[in-house]
């Protein structure tokens, strides 16, 4: 009854955080698609092989996953 603003305030959070989860995974999986359709293998070239490993997250072969 007298907790309106701190329940308006969790309430809100709460529907952030959902909405961010939410965007993350919809992030995810377009960078996956972008990924397996070849669209970031130009970050390869002219790399040597240490070079490749040392790509670590952008390496276009790595995908993310929620």
């Amino acid at each position: 009854m007298a907790y309106k603003t701190g329940n308006g305030i969790m309430t809100g959070m709460v529907f952030a955080t959902w909405l961010t989860a939410i965007m993350l995974r919809l992030y995810c999986q377009w960078e996956n698609r972008q990924r397996d359709l070849g669209r970031r293998n130009y970050l390869l070239e002219g790399l040597s092989p240490t070079e490749e490993v040392e790509l670590s997250s952008k390496h276009p072969a790595f995908r993310y996953m929620v």
